[in-house]
């Protein structure tokens, strides 16, 4: 399996620095999946699309999914930052936490 990235890294919500509108990045994302099926057209497998990688903030998510529509995002992804400084590692593998904030995003969407 060859996996490739590109990153517009935590753009989502307030952003880290930086931050790009839902509509901005959901018209981004569907070119990017045009260019994807463009040049695997001929191939038996192609890269996934996961975004949009930064923090969780609802609103933009959803504005997000709208523009995008189906069938552009495989995956969509988030930073967990509140694991908390240094003792992580136990967040980390504590299941009913990273089930937590699976849920959280379930409630958000459903």
């Amino acid at each position: 399996m060859i996996c490739f990235a590109f990153e517009g890294n935590e753009l989502s919500g307030s952003g880290v620095g930086a931050s790009v509108t839902a509509k901005q990045y959901g018209e981004d994302l569907i070119k990017l999946n045009r260019i994807i099926n463009e040049l695997y057209k001929k191939s038996s497998s192609k890269p996934s699309v996961l975004a949009p990688g930064g923090f969780f903030a609802k609103d933009w998510f959803s504005q997000l999914l709208q523009v995008t529509g189906p069938g552009v995002v495989d995956a969509v992804t988030h930073h967990i930052y509140d694991l908390g400084a240094g003792g992580c590692v136990l967040s980390v593998y504590n299941f009913f936490f990273i089930d937590s904030v699976g849920f959280t995003l379930l409630q958000s969407f459903y």
